[in-house]
């Protein structure tokens, strides 16, 4: 017997049933009446594992051949906690040694039945081999089953058939008469006497290596434990920006259970709450806040269940909430239905009685997913759905007296609908594959069923180690109140026809697949139970209940579980805005939806961005699109308009906020007749109060706006047409050229002095994708436009009527007064003409405009006519399109790698984009990232540049190179982000410094910055000694450079650069000859002791190609120097003032005191003598440099050099040759063709 009871089970199996006991019995032995055996059982729980073999005593057999059924009752006033599960003929003797009333017994069970009944059995349990197309992601792609039916070894298989002579004995024993019987009986029972005594002898004496389980000891001793009262929730995590709906909390502990308010992480459960199926029943009673009934008293907190299952339930996944802890939940506890009767209940429960009420209470969002199933296709029951929907012999359905054709549109979402590909509502959609495929694939699942909803229950409580029969038996009358009814729901929801139950039944099959694959993962449910359901399912669904396929493969739901069930780490669906500028900048609330009612998202053949040109009634269309516009409250209509457009619009761009997704199907326009938008924009620009402005806006904007409104005598736009552009005003007010250069850059939008007016329809169209679909609402043409984009994206026609009270104006300029807007003929002229290449654009969107007809256009062209009409019917303006690359760039914002090809000149929707090339320091070593303290923004365009202007910076180590490179763009140490004026921050493009070669060899122009040799040597010895923090060096530099400066610095007793001299320089010296020839090799950049003495003059200049036109930017000179290189390069002769606040030194070492700097007179002679070449290399780079005169060169050389090195300024040789620094060049500024030789500057002979 005890073999045959073993081989029923794996030792996993075995071990897990033992301590299943175990665990449960502490609490339960005061409360059950055990007959002599089952006590003796629970008192001495004695289990012996050696190896794989599980050995027993023969009292132990019980445990083995039965499975945990807690409802089962034998007798009065006594239970049997374990109910058999073999059948009479195998357990016939036992229960007549044990003395126990016999319960309800199987005929037949696995052991004594045929190979073919064996098959059978086991289909229950297990799906059959490929069946299963799940992705990677579903569980459903890795089928559990239990190795009932293994054995392990060929002894277990020889036992078996030990074990069915038994079998055969027991059979033929049933035929005798009852003396044989009670002598049957008698002798088994002088066996299990036997047993007995040698269990007890075997308890004291264990072999080694054993594993013990007694019933008195705490199963939870030495378990890790979680404390509920600080559980943190993933879906926070998972979905930073959304906040986890109250329903889906639990009250606090505190509340609900008496402490301690710790639960061991091996019982740790998440609830898996699939719509319709009691789940908020089921969710209430284990203290979720799911539409439950209130307590009587407010302060009296509600009732729960009783045990354990409402403590070790933590977290909740529920339609598109995942709460659970992948890391440590042991069970996910699914509540199911049968699938039919599950779907039945969620179409009548989705379904909105009232749909004003549902709109206002859940919002647009879930109103248009439903009104699109129920309302647009006229679905009002399953049966009608099925009839119109799906079976084709019936289409038509009488509505109003009138026959209706079903479309192939609503057949389409019938079918979507019950395939759970398409979100008509939350029942539907999110189904059993959604909720399956979403527990983690290894998932250990526990089931409550709604139809054995109380049995269930006790099932899990038992297997989290709780009381049997906790709420009681269903047999008696036990039942669970039900919570979340559809009171509402008529006969009428609930019938359907054959025809249509088998029509719906056929596309849910995978749905009822997946249903079965639960139940049978269930470890609560044994195969009786799992058979039950599945036999309750062949009634409803007779051909899928016991199908093992499908005629249609099951629905790929990646993107689904993505999108709604949502990862760790996954890449979210967020702002387009973030994602442009990297997190650098939140998106104001403004630009937002209530994404409760909206959808993120849509798919790209709906999406619709919303391009909000300032001052076309922009704030009027998004508040009736449900933007969160302030604008809308003060107005007091937050009304959204009906229809499509409000759902489909889901983001918005607006003046510097890009925040669309390039892939959108339509990009919508407000426009406006642009002389009257510039107006109104150069009205509202201009504050009241600019003190107030200040404070609200900030000192950024408030400099733009004082440019143009105080700087310069401007208070209208007449005066500021009559006083700026008009050249023949003779009046008596001076205007300065800056202020007609403002004003011109005001009318074109080349200079930011006001948001409205700066960020104009140039702006708008070139930084929509290219090629984009566009629709236009014209201000003059509010609803007749409005009805034509609700028509392009699929909506209905003409919705809103003339009567409408949606679109009403909001965000007006009251505050301008009536003359303000009022422009002379001359000056009306005037500014038009400036506005000419903006009316152009503004021409060019009307004519892309896919929701506006030939007539329409025409109209708008006729009225423009009125106010500008030589530019109406232009075709081309005599000041060219402004290059607004930079502008896109800055305000616009792209992703990252991407770039901006360069504009043609001619107006264009969108510009066309290419990724970012590779930078020629990236082309020399493939598998290095060019740092990013060598690039430039990408607002500075540098692709762009002229040819002829391109321009690299030479950055040589410890010459203000810092300085200068933050003042044109690069990320170099920058105290702050001032970027001088002028044209030599755009023109240059890259740069070189010490091993980082980025330039391009044809670049017009090289600018190195310079400075005294010896001043630079001595900086260079301070900042690279890192004697500081040696360990804080190495980790940030790494052990490379930190043996590098270790052989100078630490090796050698070099604490300072005069000691350098005396100790290793001097002949009278006391260092090492290693540390002397070190010494020597450093200051002549021969051997790398850290990069600002290695990578020298010599070194940059031979770097350059030969022959390059070079320009110099000296330290000790440098506003001087560097507006003759703009001067140069095109721009200004005086860019920079004397008090210029732009070259302010950055990356100075603070750290270098007197003493570090200081160097005696021998120390600077010998060191003087040393850097003789270096001296020299100094010298030709200031004699080749264009930009310096000859003057400047002789004070630079003669005057300030011959106060350090006099000897070597005067000197054009030295006493060591120059040295051959051709493999540092090959190593370390690199050469595409290193085999083809070394092109480079060198020094005349």
């Amino acid at each position: 017997m005890t073999t045959l009871c073993r081989s029923m089970l794996s030792n996993d199996e075995f071990l897990n049933s033992f301590q299943r006991r175990n665990n449960s019995k502490v609490e339960e032995k005061s409360e059950r009446n055990f007959s002599p055996i089952a006590r003796w059982w629970h008192s001495n729980p004695i289990l012996v594992q050696t190896g794989k073999t599980i050995a027993i005593p023969s009292i132990a057999l019980s445990a083995a051949i039965i499975r945990r059924e807690p409802n089962a009752t034998h007798g009065e006033g006594q239970s049997l906690p374990l109910h058999f599960s073999l059948c009479t003929r195998c357990l016939s003797l036992l229960f007549i040694i044990s003395n126990i009333p016999r319960p309800s017994l199987e005929s037949t069970c696995p052991m004594c039945t045929t190979n073919s009944n064996t098959k059978e059995r086991r289909s229950l349990l297990r799906p059959p081999p490929g069946s299963h197309t799940g992705t990677a992601t579903s569980a459903f792609s890795h089928p559990y089953s239990r190795p009932l039916f293994e054995r392990a070894n060929s002894d277990d298989s020889q036992n078996g058939k030990n074990a069915k002579s038994k079998q055969t004995m027991m059979i033929a024993s049933q035929s005798f008469s009852g003396l044989v019987k009670i002598a049957m009986a008698s002798t088994i029972g002088i066996l299990l006497f036997v047993s007995l005594l040698l269990a007890t002898l075997q308890r004291h004496s264990l072999p080694s290596g054993s594993v013990q389980l007694r019933g008195n000891s705490n199963p939870h001793e030495h378990e890790p434990m979680l404390d509920t009262a600080t559980l943190q929730h993933p879906f926070d995590s998972i979905w930073p920006n959304d906040q986890l709906p109250q329903w889906a909390i639990k009250s606090p502990p505190a509340a609900l259970f008496p402490p301690p308010h710790t639960i061991p992480l091996s019982k740790r459960t998440c609830l898996v709450h699939v719509g319709k199926t009691a789940g908020s029943t089921i969710g209430c009673q284990l203290g979720f806040n799911l539409h439950c009934p209130a307590a009587d008293d407010d302060d009296t907190p509600r009732s729960i269940a009783p045990g354990r299952l409402p403590r070790y339930v933590t977290n909740m996944f529920h339609t598109n909430i995942y709460d659970c802890d992948d890391a440590s939940t042991r069970y996910y506890l699914f509540v199911v239905r049968n699938p039919l009767e599950r779907i039945q209940s969620a179409f009548a429960y989705d379904k909105p009685r009232d749909w004003g009420e549902f709109r206002r209470t859940m919002g647009d969002k879930y109103y248009w997913l439903r009104k699109r199933l129920y309302a647009d296709c006229g679905f009002e029951t399953l049966e009608d759905l099925a009839v119109r929907g799906l079976r084709n012999e019936t289409t038509r359905r009488v509505m109003d007296g009138a026959l209706v054709t079903t479309s192939e549109e609503c057949k389409r979402r019938a079918v979507a609908s019950l395939l759970g590909t398409e979100h008509f509502g939350c029942h539907f959609y999110y189904n059993y594959q959604y909720h399956y495929e979403g527990v983690p694939s290894n998932a250990t699942i526990m089931t409550i069923r709604t139809e054995h909803i109380v049995r269930d229950w006790n099932a899990v409580e038992v297997e989290l180690g709780g009381q049997t029969n906790i709420l009681g038996l269903p047999e008696k009358g036990a039942v669970m109140q039900r919570n979340n009814v559809n009171t509402a729901k008529a006969d009428s929801d609930k019938y359907l026809s054959e025809e249509s139950r088998m029509v719906i039944c056929k596309l849910l099959c995978n749905d009822i697949q997946v249903y079965k694959e639960i139940l049978r993962r269930s470890v609560n449910l044994d195969v009786e139970q799992v058979a039950i359901s599945i036999d309750e399912l062949k009634h409803s669904c007779p051909i899928e209940a016991v199908a093992t396929t499908c005629d249609t493969p099951k629905p790929d739901i990646r993107q689904k579980l993505l999108d709604s069930r949502g990862y760790q780490g996954q890449t979210q669906i967020r702002s387009p805005y973030e994602e442009h500028w990297q997190g650098e900048w939140p998106l104001p609330y403004k630009m937002t939806k209530d994404y409760a009612k909206y959808l993120r998202k849509t798919s790209p053949d709906k999406e619709v961005c919303f391009v909000h040109v300032g001052k076309t009634a922009g704030s009027t269309i998004a508040c009736a699109l449900g933007f969160n516009m302030p604008e809308c409250r003060k107005a007091n209509t937050a009304t959204v308009a009906p229809g499509l457009l409000p759902q489909y619009t889901t983001k918005r761009f607006h003046c510097g906020l890009y925040d669309c997704f390039d892939d959108s199907a339509y990009y919508m326009f407000a426009l406006r007749n642009p002389l009257v938008r510039f107006v109104s924009a150069f009205n509202y620009d201009m504050p009241l109060d600019w003190e107030a402005f200040r404070a609200q806006e900030g000192e950024r904007q408030y400099n733009f706006l004082k440019k143009l409104f105080l700087d310069c005598p401007y208070r209208s736009v007449e005066e500021m047409v009559k006083l700026g552009i008009d050249e023949g005003y003779d009046g008596n007010i001076t205007i300065s050229n800056e202020c007609r250069q403002r004003a011109l850059g005001a009318i074109d939008g080349t200079g930011h002095y006001g948001t409205q007016m700066y960020y104009n329809y140039q702006y708008y169209a070139e930084g929509i994708p290219k090629g984009a679909n566009v629709l236009v609402i014209r201000t003059e043409h509010l609803v007749d436009d409005w009805n034509s984009a609700e028509s392009m994206v699929g909506g209905v026609t003409n919705i809103l009527g003339p009567d409408q009270t949606t679109l009403v104006f909001t965000n007006v300029n009251g505050h301008s007064a009536p003359e303000t807007k009022e422009l002379s003929d001359e000056s009306r002229f005037l500014l038009c003409e400036k506005l000419c290449n903006e009316i152009q654009v503004y021409k060019k969107i009307l004519n892309v405009a896919v929701n506006l007809s030939e007539e329409q256009r025409q109209q708008s062209f006729e009225e423009l006519k009125v106010s500008c009409p030589r530019e109406a019917i232009a075709e081309s303006c005599e000041v060219p399109l402004p290059d607004i690359t930079t502008k896109l760039y800055r305000s616009r914002g792209y992703n990252e790698g991407i770039r901006l090809d360069a504009p043609q000149g001619e107006i264009s929707i969108g510009r066309s984009l290419h990724p970012e090339p590779p930078s020629p320091y990236e082309l020399t070593w493939p598998d290095l990232k060019l740092p990013f303290y060598m690039k430039k923004d990408r607002e500075f365009a540098v692709e762009s540049v002229p040819a002829d202007k391109k321009t690299c910076f030479v950055h040589v180590g410890k010459t203000a190179g810092s300085t200068v490179g933050c003042a044109i763009g690069f990320n170099l140490h920058c105290s702050s982000k001032t970027i001088a004026p002028g044209v030599f921050p755009q023109y240059a493009t890259n740069m070189f410094h010490s091993q980082m070669y980025d330039c391009h060899d044809d670049s017009a122009y090289f600018v190195f910055v310079v400075r005294n040799p010896l001043d630079r040597m001595i900086s260079a010895f301070n900042y690279d000694n890192p004697s500081k923090d040696w360990e804080k060096f190495r980790q940030e530099y790494g052990q490379k450079h930190y043996n590098f400066r270790k052989k100078l610095y630490m090796d050698c007793p070099f604490t300072t650069f005069d000691e350098l001299a005396q100790q290793g320089l001097s002949s009278h010296g006391n260092a090492t000859e290693e540390c002397r020839r070190r010494a020597a090799a450093a200051i002549d950049g021969t051997e790398h002791f850290g990069c600002h003495f290695f990578f020298n003059y010599q070194y940059h200049l031979e770097a350059v190609p030969h022959g390059s036109t070079i320009m110099t930017i000296r330290t000790e000179h440098l506003i001087e120097d560097w507006n003759s290189v703009e001067y140069n390069l095109g721009g200004q002769k005086k860019v920079l003032g004397p008090n210029q606040m732009v070259l302010s030194h950055n990356n100075v070492n603070t750290a270098s005191g007197d003493k570090l700097k200081h160097l005696s007179d021998e120390s600077r002679t010998l060191i003087c003598e040393k850097l003789c070449n270096e001296i020299q290399m100094y010298k030709k780079i200031l004699r080749n440099s264009i930009n310096l005169s000859e003057e400047q060169v002789k004070e630079s050389i003669i005057e300030e050099m011959m106060e350090s090195c006099p000897v070597e300024a005067k000197s054009e040789q030295c006493k060591d040759p120059l040295p051959d620094i051709t493999n540092k060049l090959v190593n370390s500024r690199g050469y595409l063709k290193k085999d083809d030789g070394i092109s480079r500057m060198v020094p005349s002979s």
